[in-house]
């Protein structure tokens, strides 16, 4: 999911560190408040989709990590996207990581 698509107050992961959205490019680091731009283009996991807990150290296993790391293959190959397709694209594999994540709980 890229960034813009998170709504204010949304927890999400970028780069392995935990933020909740601020504002249109700006989020919060939980760890210590610090405010940071994020790109437009970044792709985020939402927190709600991740299979974290609402609070405490980061659990993702190594299955989540194997996971980040195809579909961030899938995007590095697809390339520039016309806006459309982008969008149509980052909605199916949300909807596939909640899938997966479900089917393996």
């Amino acid at each position: 999911m890229k960034f813009p698509h998170l709504p204010l107050g949304q927890r999400f992961v970028y780069q392995d560190e935990r933020y909740t959205k601020t504002g249109p490019m700006t989020a919060s680091r939980e760890r210590d408040g610090v405010q940071r731009m994020i790109p437009r283009s970044a792709a985020v996991l939402p927190g709600d989709a991740t299979g974290e807990a609402s609070a405490g150290p980061d659990p993702r296993g190594s299955w989540q990590a194997a996971l980040d790391a195809y579909e961030m293959a899938l995007r590095r190959g697809l390339g520039p996207l016309d806006l459309d397709l982008e969008e149509r694209f980052e909605a199916s594999l949300a909807t596939a990581r909640a899938v997966f994540i479900a089917a393996i709980r």
